[in-house]
């Protein structure tokens, strides 16, 4: 019951065994026990997910296609173990820069994902905000985190989408771009952005408005390429 060893109970039961060796297994197993629940929590997570992205798919609004101009933004990168050191590392941000720079200067909250795909752990995101008046190239928070003037480069065809919900659930909202995507013969050109126009705020999460921008560009068909073979036959 307990999960230890058939030797570490023969020796409990024969006293050879210290109180404080006890004490370690069982805050060894404590601990195997946690990361477990944590695991399966995670996997329950992702598959309840799948379903709303099921069942939410047919009531998701339209992909817009726009062309974006190159953005400032005061932003700085920060590798995510989880979801919930992203959220713990957003809402630092969120209340200690404005204050620093003023909340004139600062537009949306932006994010960039810079992993290369789409995991859910260890993931290299850039955190910031859009620019709307000068600041210093430079910002210090503290002696882990700065925040430097950036530009997200302007974008011919970016194919948007606007997800109203917990930002916990964006996965769903890049799904249906996704298969948009599938559908239209598109390609993701770049690094995906989120554009926070409402942020979320506690107890309020599944208020918040983001939208979801993925630079794209056409991809080849395989009959493109079908007819490369023929013209160099």
């Amino acid at each position: 019951e307990l999960g230890l060893t058939l030797d570490q109970i023969q020796r409990m039961l024969t006293g050879d065994i210290q109180d404080s060796e006890i004490q370690g297994m069982l805050l060894m197993q404590k601990a195997e026990l946690e990361k477990q629940l944590y695991d399966d929590l995670a996997r329950f997570k992702r598959i309840e997910a799948r379903i709303n992205q099921r069942q939410q798919a047919q009531t998701m609004p339209d992909v817009v296609v726009k062309e974006v101009p190159t953005t400032p933004v005061l932003s700085t990168t920060h590798l995510c173990k989880n979801s919930e050191d992203g959220f713990q590392f957003v809402n630092y941000l969120m209340n200690r820069l404005p204050p620093l720079v003023g909340t004139r200067r600062l537009g949306h909250f932006v994010s960039r994902l810079h992993s290369g795909d789409f995991r859910t752990e260890n993931v290299d995101l850039e955190f910031g905000f859009i620019l709307k008046g000068d600041v210093k190239e430079s910002i210090a928070l503290n002696d882990e985190v700065t925040m430097m003037v950036n530009t997200f480069p302007a974008v011919e065809t970016m194919a948007t989408l606007a997800f109203v919900g917990n930002p916990l659930d964006l996965h769903i909202g890049f799904g249906a771009v996704g298969e948009w995507m599938e559908l239209n013969d598109y390609q993701m050109a770049a690094e995906p952005r989120e554009i926070y126009i409402e942020v979320p705020r506690p107890g309020k999460e599944d208020q918040a408005v983001v939208e979801i921008q993925i630079p794209v560009a056409p991809r080849l068909s395989t009959n493109f390429f079908k007819k490369l073979t023929i013209n160099s036959g």
